[in-house]
């Protein structure tokens, strides 16, 4: 998927709360990644959605975007892969 339609997604999946009530992240894997952060964690993934991007850098440059211009909590990163798929996801 395109970073403008990624970062437009995003966006309008906030709507009008305050971005810095949300969290950002890039992982290979979101199912697993959820799964962590909600069992492990017990961390509230009711609001999650994830997109597939075209490549590490443009995910790490929708997250930049979102972390850097908009006030959006960045989430740790684990390990990355760039030859396995990369996504983005917010909660």
């Amino acid at each position: 998927m395109e970073k403008e339609k990624i970062i437009s997604d995003i966006t309008l999946k906030v709507g009008p709360s305050s971005f810095n009530y949300w969290r950002i992240g890039i992982t290979n894997d979101p199912g697993a990644h959820k799964k962590y952060l909600s069992r492990t964690l017990n961390v509230d993934t009711a609001c999650w959605s994830d997109w597939e991007t075209g490549a590490l850098s443009d995910a790490q440059e929708i997250e930049s975007y979102f972390v850097n211009g908009k006030g959006m909590k960045g989430e740790k990163r684990s390990e990355l892969s760039a030859d396995k798929k990369v996504f983005v996801f917010v909660y």
